[in-house]
């Protein structure tokens, strides 16, 4: 099986991890992306913080409120990846890779996210991260869509404080995703 993880993805996963940011001018109105074969819509106060192709996979990632992170990773249905599989593989590598801070206190769960009148199986990970004597809980969604020939494996991460900000815009991000 082909896995295919680029630094940008992890290095933008653990910066919005461990630096805050101000308070933000939030902007609903939808603003539609399209690149490619990709197009989708996002709110005004997200950031389009990466797209790019490598092996004929595509990577892009959105930031938004609250260090909240989208990401997306498209690839061939022949890769037959399996979700377990990329979840296990995502998780560990996040793990492993964090600069400073240990996460632990790792919980996988069934999801199931209903959108308008399509439901989306996937996983949600709950973990801490330790740093500095301080214990953070982070939540992880993982949900995989298949268009095309194509599947798309979508990640939303988020301070357990903070989970409901970017809802909106993973559902918004859902409705309208082409690839």
């Amino acid at each position: 099986m082909k896995r295919i993880f680029t630094g940008w993805l992890l290095a933008c996963s653990l910066l919005l991890l461990l630096v805050g940011c101000d308070a933000e001018k939030v902007d609903y109105s939808a603003r539609l992306y399209q690149k490619d074969q990709l197009s989708f819509q996002h709110f005004g106060h997200w950031t389009i913080a990466s797209d790019e192709v490598a092996d004929d996979v595509r990577f892009f990632s959105l930031e938004g409120p609250a260090d909240i992170i989208i990401a997306g990773q498209v690839y061939s249905a022949q890769e037959q990846l399996l979700m377990d599989d990329f979840v296990r593989w995502y998780s560990e590598a996040f793990a492993k890779e964090l600069p400073f801070g240990k996460v632990i206190d790792v919980r996988f769960s069934e999801l199931v996210k209903t959108v308008g009148d399509t439901a989306h199986s996937g996983v949600r990970e709950d973990f801490v991260v330790e740093l500095l004597g301080q214990h953070i809980p982070f939540s992880r969604e993982y949900l995989m869509l298949e268009k095309n020939d194509k599947v798309l494996f979508l990640m939303y991460q988020s301070e357990d404080s903070e989970y409901e900000k970017g809802q909106d815009s993973l559902n918004l991000l859902l409705k309208s995703v082409q690839f």
